[in-house]
């Protein structure tokens, strides 16, 4: 189970990368599947399309 809360807002919202933190754009693939969060909400994670640095 994926823990949640090493994500930021940016980046549990798709905008930032899941593991480097970089602003993805139009250039991102699914990092996983689908994860929840205690409440239920469903989460998509997405990383850089080229290989990236975790942080």
């Amino acid at each position: 189970m994926t823990d949640l809360a090493q994500f930021d807002g940016q980046q549990l919202a798709g905008i930032t990368c899941a593991r480097c933190g970089r602003h993805l754009g139009a250039w991102a693939r699914r990092h996983g599947g689908p994860v929840r969060d205690e409440r239920g909400q469903e989460y998509q994670l997405w990383r850089c399309l080229e290989p990236c640095v975790r942080r």
